[in-house]
């Protein structure tokens, strides 16, 4: 076990800036699916998988939502939207790279799936820092269940109560802080709430922030 602590970050919204992209492509399709406040509905399931937000659509609209069409709208405007590339979200690439040098075990994990998790990494020049990834489609419970962090923490050979975890969404907090790890909140879409700061061991106001509070243990 490592005598620094691992942290695991969440990627959507934490180091790459695809939440708001993500709200983008939701308003752009919502009267040809006819979405009714398409960005509440969006900030909703931020943090869960594609099932787990095929889930609360059909809920909301009935078994026959088309839920296919709906990725496939979303998915070709976002890839409209990243002709030029994923941006990373600020001082992300600069807290990665200063972390993984002061020797910290770093870890991504990540509600997406795989397919598109290492190459959005590879593209950004990230993932060459992270010795674990774990993606949404490697396990069948999503946040705000523990399982991912839980699973991350154990790729790592590391005891959860021991880690950190960054995230924006209040699921990803959620179910950092029942696997039992100490959450971090780096908001981006999602403002802090009450339960936030219950739940949160620091709320930073972005990644530089959070690398200079670790920098500052050694």
């Amino acid at each position: 076990m490592s005598e620094k602590p691992c942290i695991v970050f969440d990627m959507d919204g934490v180091l790459l800036d695809t939440e708001r992209l993500v709200l983008l492509c939701w308003e752009h399709v919502a009267d040809t699916f006819g979405l009714i406040n398409a960005a509440d509905l969006c900030r909703s399931c931020m943090g869960t998988t594609h099932a787990k937000t095929d889930e609360v659509l059909c809920r909301i609209y009935g078994e026959d939502f088309p839920v296919k069409r709906f990725h496939e709208a979303t998915r070709e405007h976002f890839h409209q939207l990243i002709r030029d590339g994923i941006p990373c979200r600020p001082h992300a690439k600069e807290a990665i790279a200063g972390l993984h040098a002061l020797g910290y075990p770093l870890a991504v994990a990540s509600s997406s799936r795989e397919a598109s998790v290492k190459p959005e990494l590879a593209e950004a020049g990230l993932l060459p820092y992270f010795s674990v990834v774990v993606c949404g489609d490697q396990l069948k419970r999503s946040k705000p269940e523990p399982d991912i962090y839980l699973l991350a923490c154990e790729k790592l050979g590391t005891d959860p109560s021991t880690a950190y975890a960054v995230e924006d969404s209040y699921n990803g907090i959620r179910a950092a802080y029942r696997a039992g790890m100490h959450p971090i909140m780096v908001p981006d879409q999602l403002p802090p709430t009450d339960e936030m700061y219950d739940l949160c061991r620091y709320i930073f106001d972005d990644l530089g922030a959070l690398y200079r509070h670790f920098a500052a243990q050694e």
